[in-house]
């Protein structure tokens, strides 16, 4: 791992001073702390958890006065993990190892890019992740924001939602309904999100066949789809010439001749049945009572099976056989009258049938070029919705049916007791509404439904571990001190500290009893120790901050240094 630190006023400075590449810049905001609290501080202790783990707790960051003027702003390069989410927690200390504040926030590792994450730093107790209050903290992936004025754990606020990415291109958008947050391709033929794709002809004369304007449903400009004419149709001296065909990938191809027997041309085509008399034939040939010059060969154009040599009038055109596959077609411009198999939307879905479902996220059937019966679905392990909170409202996640359709789950209000969605922490939204480590913990103390169980400070690891309670944090479901500090009964000393006599090197006097040794040793701080009841190395009580230090360990009095 490799590490920067940068404390000013200017971000664009700060960032200079930063390299970039692969890793997480971590901005720390300390505007909510009043200038007290500020004053105080004199390090700054991380955590990172989730995806890796690591911790400066044993040393932590100086801060100075640069900090009391402006936020933060550290870059942690990632390592072992290159995918995954990366919890960060912030305290800020003084020298006594105190905590003033602190926050949390997490961010979506995006490998080879830097991503952005701001932590809030609030006083303990307004900003409980478990089951404090909200209002203050950064907005979490998939919660609705105003850009320029909302913070979100990722940095970026697309479309109106915090969004996992960054979510710039034309055909992509962060406020999918059903997967609000999560940086999804427009659907296939909707207008663009962000900016236009260009519409230009399809016959165009120099470049034909490209973009139509729309999305293609895959994040990109959407070419003009296969089939749709790229050129003039004509007919002449009874050949007719179809018009050149887009392929669907930029490019086009030239159908073959259409010979017009027992037909003529008209303007720009054969005249098909029915006839009105001998003008429109060819040849010989006459008009009968039918409306017909005569049979026509496969490949023309038909409306009865009757006017077909093989009786086969399919799709519009004469047809080779009876082609009754849901995903069979004779009328590929490139091949008509022969029956071959369609990609895609089913041809004639009047009467072939379409595929079924809403098509919602990707769950849509289509003609996969090679089963001609039926049209293929995305398995039922697919997912279409990811689990989303958004003011307080929360909606579970969904898989295709198999059927073609997802069946987006309706948002309820947190709380939801038993809630599925594993999304409400309490009354509200929770912790990027993550699915990892959560539990059903309803009715427990803190929380109203589903919580993270890694960080929820009141179901610590489990339903009912309260670190609160004993003074302490949850940390990656354990609960435990700030750095620095040990665990004591039901509160937090400093890790120096004498918590029972046991603990002490002093022996009680007549002066006082072992109770008193966690004040006679709290000297270790200040690397003093009691020894033999007397205090080492010799003090000196001429500054008043050792006014309750003295020479002797006795009752309520420590060892302190000397000046």
């Amino acid at each position: 791992m490799r590490f920067g630190l940068c404390l000013m006023l200017s971000f664009a400075a700060c960032s200079s001073k930063l390299d970039k590449g692969f890793a997480v810049a971590v901005t720390v905001d300390r505007d909510r702390l009043a200038q007290s609290d500020l004053n105080a501080i004199t390090r700054l202790v991380i955590r990172v958890s989730n995806a890796e783990t690591w911790d400066n707790t044993a040393d932590g960051y100086p801060v100075g006065a640069q900090f009391k003027s402006g936020p933060a702003r550290w870059l942690y390069r990632p390592a072992p993990a290159t995918t995954g989410t990366l919890d960060f927690d912030v305290s800020v200390e003084t020298d006594a190892h105190e905590v003033v504040a602190a926050g949390k926030a997490s961010a979506l590792l995006d490998p080879g890019k830097t991503v952005e994450v701001t932590v809030v730093l609030s006083k303990p107790g307004t900003d409980d992740l478990g089951v404090g209050d909200m209002s203050n903290s950064v907005k979490q992936v998939g919660e609705s924001c105003v850009a320029g004025v909302d913070k979100c754990t990722t940095g970026k606020c697309v479309d109106k939602f915090c969004c996992d990415s960054d979510c710039t291109g034309t055909c992509q958008t962060c406020a999918l309904p059903g997967a609000e947050g999560t940086c999804s391709p427009v659907a296939a033929g909707q207008s663009p999100n962000h900016g236009n794709c260009p519409i230009k002809s399809a016959n165009d004369s120099v470049n034909p066949c490209q973009t139509d304007g729309k999305c293609d449903g895959a994040g990109n400009c959407e070419l003009w789809p296969a089939g749709t004419p790229a050129s003039a149709r004509t007919c002449t001296s009874g050949v007719e010439t179809p018009p050149d065909v887009c392929d669907g990938k930029g490019g086009k191809s030239t159908p073959p001749s259409i010979i017009c027997t027992p037909f003529k041309c008209n303007t720009s085509s054969c005249f098909g049945p029915p006839c009105a008399d001998n003008s429109v034939c060819s040849g010989t040939n006459t008009c009968d009572a039918s409306g017909s010059c005569g049979s026509l060969p496969n490949g023309r154009v038909c409306t009865a099976d009757n006017q077909c040599t093989n009786g086969h009038c399919i799709d519009g055109v004469c047809c080779e056989s009876t082609c009754s596959g849901q995903c069979q077609a004779c009328d590929d411009p490139l091949q008509l009258g022969k029956c071959v198999p369609v990609t895609g939307t089913p041809h004639n879905a009047s009467k072939r049938g379409a595929c079924t479902g809403n098509g919602v996220n990707g769950c849509g059937g289509k003609c996969d070029g090679t089963n001609v019966a039926a049209c293929i679905y995305p398995a039922t392990s697919k997912p279409c919705v990811s689990p989303s909170c958004s003011n307080n409202m929360g909606a579970a996640g969904a898989n295709c049916d198999g059927a073609g359709s997802c069946n987006i789950p309706s948002a309820v209000t947190c709380p939801s007791g038993t809630n599925a969605a594993g999304i409400c922490v309490g009354t509200r939204c929770g912790l990027a509404c993550e699915m990892a480590n959560f539990a059903n913990c309803s009715g427990d103390v803190g929380t109203g439904c589903e919580t993270n169980t890694s960080t929820d400070n009141h179901n610590c690891g489990s339903c009912g571990n309260d670190c609160t309670a004993k003074g302490q944090t949850c940390m990656s479901g354990t609960c435990m001190c700030a750095g620095g500090f040990k665990p004591c009964g039901n509160t937090c000393v400093p890790a120096a500290s004498c918590c029972s006599p046991s603990d002490c090197s002093c022996t009680a006097t007549a002066a006082g009893t072992d109770s008193d040794c966690v004040a006679r040793n709290r000297g270790r701080d200040y690397g003093f120790t009691c020894g033999g009841n007397v205090c080492s190395p010799t003090v000196s009580f001429s500054n008043p901050k050792y006014a309750n230090c003295e020479a002797v360990c006795g009752i309520n009095k420590m060892c302190c240094p000397s000046k």
